[in-house]
């Protein structure tokens, strides 16, 4: 409603790792699959050297690895 008191800023995010990117209906994951957590694409690693895609916090990992939680500074 007052948008217009948001501040607003760039935000630029990478891909944390090298790989093939799939959509996310590719997923086996329900949860990522019929995006219950939003839209997004999935990256199949080609490496594992993986870096933080945003200037952040990571506020959640979930229990299994699969998964984590960023928030941009």
């Amino acid at each position: 409603m007052f948008s217009f008191f948001k501040k607003k800023r760039d935000l630029s995010i990478y891909a944390p790792v090298d790989g093939e990117v799939i959509p996310l209906s590719f997923v086996p994951d329900s949860i990522f699959r019929d995006k219950l957590m939003g839209d997004g694409i999935a990256i199949i690693p080609t490496d594992w050297h993986f870096c933080a895609p945003i200037n952040g916090k990571v506020i959640l990992i979930a229990l299994t690895k699969h998964a984590i939680g960023l928030k941009a500074e």
